[in-house]
């Protein structure tokens, strides 16, 4: 499983309200190129591509997750059973996809 540590982006981690999803935020400004990450997960067998557009990205992943990705960071994990589980998952998804991650400066 991927450590915090490894990950090229700080993220904060809040259940949802309905109890079914976590949400993934990250700490600093962040672009994710949505279809880089496509093309990297795409290479990867394990990993199912459930739906793409130039605004979000959601894959089904090795354990069972779901994980939608926006452009600017925020992922939502679903079929995790603690966010223990949701922040191995979102760190791996981030760390497969690392070249696609763009941190924003505050200019």
């Amino acid at each position: 499983m991927a450590e915090a540590a490894e990950v090229p982006l700080p993220m904060l981690f809040e259940l949802c309200s309905g109890g079914t999803a976590y949400e993934a935020r990250p700490q600093i400004k962040t672009r994710i190129k949505l279809d880089a990450l496509l093309e990297t997960l795409r290479a990867q067998p394990s990993y199912e591509i459930l739906a793409y557009t130039p605004y979000m990205l959601i894959v089904k992943t090795p354990n069972g997750a779901e994980v939608s990705t926006t452009r600017r960071g925020k992922l939502l994990i679903k079929r995790v059973e603690s966010e223990e589980d949701a922040r191995s998952t979102a760190y791996e998804i981030l760390r497969i996809g690392a070249s696609a991650i763009t941190r924003k400066s505050d200019n």
